[in-house]
């Protein structure tokens, strides 16, 4: 065999070896970036929530969106857990849509609840008051009623029916105090204030913050009594089907935004109109 053709039979530098050699460095290459993002996007938690309707100051609709108490809390989590998501904070349900959604796993987390028995028997609860509201009664502008506590709504009898909003807790909750009547049969707070207006309840029982803004459209018609009857915290529902270590992390993070002092600095600049704060 000649010189030549033993050099030809043993470089490994032929050009389709070259090529081929290419070739595998730039496969491995992108192999090794669809990996990169696999694990980027393996390592992001996306939770399904829902914006509910008539609650602001919790959820509000402004011309460039959804904003809202809630909103900036699930923004504020995401902070400090990189690797969790929050989706759906456009999305507008009612509250029984939404409680129903969180239990049969279409929903995530839901922003800002009361707890009740169900509640607790449903969802899994991270131990961290969002913030508490005071609960207040009002009534029409010429009621000259006078109240300080539940017991002078109970002496009132029939002519004392408390009239509330379907599905909120605080409906369970007067329904289980004895001596009221309690009407929760409107599912939001312009049909009961309508009711109000109408004589078909003394009183509409609601929060404050959110208050001053479900009773802008009835200005000069109703007024609110000064008695804060009771206060009440607000929490997160997480859905069952959650996994035990994504729940941990939320209620982790939680944990970080009520030490720093976070919440309740989100709190006070939502203020106690139910309005959007000023820029």
């Amino acid at each position: 065999m000649s010189s030549s053709a033993s050099t030809r039979a043993t470089c490994p530098t032929e050009p389709g070896s070259r090529f081929s050699t290419i070739r595998r460095l730039a496969l491995a290459g992108a192999l090794a970036v669809l990996a990169s993002g696999a694990a980027s996007a393996a390592a992001t938690t996306v939770l399904r929530t829902a914006a509910q309707l008539h609650s602001e100051p919790k959820f509000v609709e402004q011309r460039d969106g959804v904003t809202g108490l809630c909103v900036d809390i699930l923004r504020a989590l995401e902070n400090v857990d990189g690797g969790l998501r929050f989706s759906g904070t456009d999305d507008w349900m009612p509250l029984a849509r939404i409680e129903k959604l969180l239990e049969v796993g279409a929903l995530d987390v839901s922003c800002g609840q009361q707890i009740t028995p169900s509640r607790q028997a449903h969802f899994t609860i991270p131990p961290v008051v969002l913030f508490t509201v005071n609960w207040q009664l009002a009534v029409r502008a010429n009621d000259t009623v006078r109240v300080n506590d539940w017991d002078d709504v109970r002496r009132l009898g029939d002519e004392g029916i408390v009239l509330v909003n379907f599905g909120f807790g605080a409906a369970t909750r007067l329904a289980a105090m004895p001596g009221l009547k309690v009407d929760s049969s409107g599912r939001e707070s312009g049909e009961n204030l309508l009711k109000l207006l109408a004589g078909r309840g003394r009183f509409f029982y609601y929060r404050s913050p959110g208050f001053k803004d479900e009773l802008r459209p009835f200005k000069g018609r109703v007024k609110v009594l000064p008695a804060v009857m009771d206060s009440t915290p607000y929490y997160l529902l997480v859905g069952r089907h959650v996994s035990a270590p994504v729940s941990e992390r939320i209620a982790a993070g939680l944990h970080t935004l009520e030490r720093s002092g976070e919440l309740r600095r989100l709190f006070l600049r939502w203020g106690d109109d139910g309005l959007a704060p000023s820029k």
